[in-house]
């Protein structure tokens, strides 16, 4: 089957797979589509159902409370809106029926209908599908306690016909396939078959033949337009190749004679020895490395030109080099010279193994070691920096950054590098830093805020340092910078947990935690404060007409009002909701705290407008002293100050009441 399909023509074999992928995208279609319909229509049957039947469950509970059955069948008609529904019954606990419905389609009427309300659970919405009827049970609570439950029976009427409509319309959908295959196969035979026959009778042609002349013409811009053009560029290439090749031969001829000028000027030591470790070829920069001229020292052996110590020190490195089975090393080799100062030598070589020699390239890199080490170490320093490093010269422009710093600001080092330090440091800072290294012996440190590449401002620290330049070197500076966002963020939870997010006053947490440490303080010092439990009049009605903005600006006012009425020893909190709570410190006796009351009542009470409204928004507050005579608990002195708020609120609106345990 397979080897007979390998055989078909290009046009039998576009054929088969088009028609057979049309054929299965319309049967997944016709699938598709019965099941998607058949679910919606469900959802929005049973979510009909169960709505109509939260709504009257609803209505029913003042008719069950009375036992009120004819008030029952009204409101169970309320199902005559739907004319799907065929049958409902409201059944108490005890199992008796309160009310019962019934449409006028005895046709349409529900079988066995409590054997399929038995599978339903009583104490919550349920739910199940029979092949013609949908059956729901609603508990109907009062109190949070269920008293009937309803049953619901609806038919799946609609359901069979929206089936029967889905299916009618994908068999009339068959004719467009149809043509849609046909038409798919017409513009395939254009577009592809006939455009790969042109193009394969025209490379037969080029293979017998074998004239590169004779090539085919691109008829289009697409896939086979391209594959014709693709076909002409590979002739071209093989004709540009021939010419490279030639053009090679010539260039290495060159390149040989070039290479030899190069190894009699490089100014490092180049040594061909053979196996016996004998020099054969040594060009004159031998004698800066071994102290000798180099035509002295062909025919000698490495270890003749080298002092006994060094020999004896990496006698089993120099095995190594002058193993031909070895193809390559590279080391750096420590060594002495002869005043017995330690040096540094690169030591490259490389096994000839067709002449069965050894190449050798020493380099005294002693100076270069040196500083390298040395940038290495301060390279780890910089990159391993928790704290972000840049480094500027003295117009601004940034010279280094370390990782730290592209991971505190959001920058890659590749943004930053050759950029102005203004493009992300505000100019003020940089002015501000410039002028204090100025005058102030090179060093600069404080807290700036700036902008993180993602737009989010961060706290940063800043301490930088002026480095003074070489010679003609002009001087830099070096700036160490520290993300504080952590330790900000830390104070702002701290301030988050101890403050109503909307007032900026402190919450009920800190309330209690300052109420305690004064109870504290003042049971041992006999000393007095007073506790003012506040409740703001009229709040609610204006919250309700215009919108909880105007309350919530209501309660910024009136808390900024009530914070300006006290003295700065005194403490304003707010607890939830209009309730606020004001600890007046350190009173002498009761009418102290009640002037405290007095002046933060007359200005909660004074006119209030907003957005054009004058609102007429007042307090009723609870008077409690506290002193240090008796143990109370917090609780207890929030109860006697918020009881006799509420005597405030029942005898006479914006009043100001005393606890039963004051003597005011």
């Amino acid at each position: 089957m397979r080897n007979k399909f390998r055989n078909l023509s290009i046009r039998r074999k576009m054929t088969l797979p088009v028609s057979f992928i049309l054929v299965l995208m319309f049967c997944a279609f016709s699938l598709f589509s019965v099941f998607s319909i058949i679910n919606t229509e469900q959802d929005n049957l049973l979510a009909r159902s169960v709505i109509l039947g939260k709504g009257v469950a609803i209505n029913l509970k003042a008719a069950l409370l009375f036992d009120d059955q004819r008030s029952g069948d009204e409101i169970l008609s309320a199902f005559q809106a739907d004319n799907m529904v065929n049958f409902v019954d409201v059944t108490k606990v005890d199992g008796s029926v309160f009310a019962s419905y019934r449409s006028f389609d005895e046709q349409n009427e529900c079988p066995h209908i409590e054997d399929n309300f038995l599978l339903l659970g009583k104490t919550h919405i349920d739910h199940s599908f029979s092949s013609n009827f949908l059956y729901v049970s609603i508990p109907v609570t009062v109190a949070e306690m269920t008293v009937a439950t309803m049953k619901i029976c609806t038919s799946l009427d609609e359901l069979h016909q929206a089936k029967n409509d889905v299916l009618k319309f994908c068999l009339l959908l068959l004719v467009p396939v149809f043509f849609l295959r046909y038409f798919l196969l017409k513009q395939l035979q254009v577009w592809v078959i006939n455009p790969v026959e042109s193009l394969s009778f025209a490379m037969q042609s080029l293979t017998k033949i074998r004239l590169l002349k004779q090539r085919p013409v691109a008829h289009g811009d697409d896939e086979i337009g391209s594959l014709v053009k693709c076909f002409n560029e590979m002739l071209d290439n093989l004709d540009e190749r021939d010419k490279q090749i030639s053009a090679s031969i010539e260039q290495v001829a060159s390149e040989k004679s070039f290479a030899d000028d190069v190894i009699s000027t490089v100014q490092h030591a180049l040594l061909v020895l053979d196996n016996q470790g004998r020099i054969l070829l040594a060009n004159s920069a031998c004698d800066g490395v071994f102290g000798c001229v180099a035509g002295d020292i062909r025919g000698l052996t490495l270890r003749t030109i080298l002092n006994e110590r060094f020999w004896v020190l990496h006698d089993e490195t120099l095995k190594k080099i002058l193993e031909t089975d070895c193809e390559s090393f590279d080391e750096i080799i420590k060594a002495l010279d002869l005043q017995g100062s330690p040096r540094y030598y690169s030591v490259k070589a490389r096994a000839l193994v067709e002449r069965n020699q050894v190449l050798i390239a020493i380099e005294d890199v002693t100076q270069k070691y040196l500083a390298e080490k040395q940038q290495r170490l301060a390279a780890r320093i910089f990159e391993q920096s928790r704290e972000g490093i840049i480094v500027i010269d003295y117009e601004g422009s940034i010279l280094m950054v370390n990782s730290a710093l592209s991971s505190i600001m959001g920058y890659e080092a590749d943004e930053l590098m050759g950029a102005h330090i203004n493009d992300f440091l505000e100019i003020k800072y940089i002015h501000q830093i410039h002028q204090t290294i100025e005058g102030a012996g090179g060093r600069w440190r404080g807290e700036i805020s700036e902008k993180h590449k993602n737009g989010i401002m961060i706290p940063l620290e800043v301490r930088a340092n002026i480095i003074n330049g070489n010679n003609d070197e002009s001087a830099q500076i070096v700036m160490s910078i520290t993300d504080l966002s952590h330790k900000k963020e830390l104070e702002q939870l701290e301030y988050l947990a101890h403050h109503d997010a909307l007032t900026g006053l402190a919450n009920r947490k800190r309330l209690f935690d300052v109420l305690e440490k004064k109870m504290q303080d003042y049971l041992n010092n006999k000393t007095k404060f007073a506790v003012l439990y506040i409740d703001l009049d009229g709040f609610k009605p204006v919250n309700d007409t215009y919108g909880h903005h105007v309350g919530d600006e209501v309660l910024k006012r009136v808390a900024q009002r009530m914070e300006d009425s006290v003295r700065d020893n005194d403490f304003v909190a707010r607890l939830a909701g209009d309730e606020f709570v004001v600890l007046v410190d350190s009173i002498q006796s009761p009418q102290d705290g009640m002037l405290a009351a007095e002046r933060v009542c007359a200005a909660i009470n004074a006119p209030m407008t907003i957005e054009g409204n004058t609102l007429d928004i007042g307090a009723s507050i609870g008077f409690s002293e506290v002193h240090g005579e008796g143990q109370v608990s917090v609780e207890q002195v929030l109860q006697n100050a918020d009881a006799a708020m509420y005597r405030a609120k029942e005898n006479n609106q914006h009043s100001i009441v005393c606890s039963k345990l004051c003597e005011c």
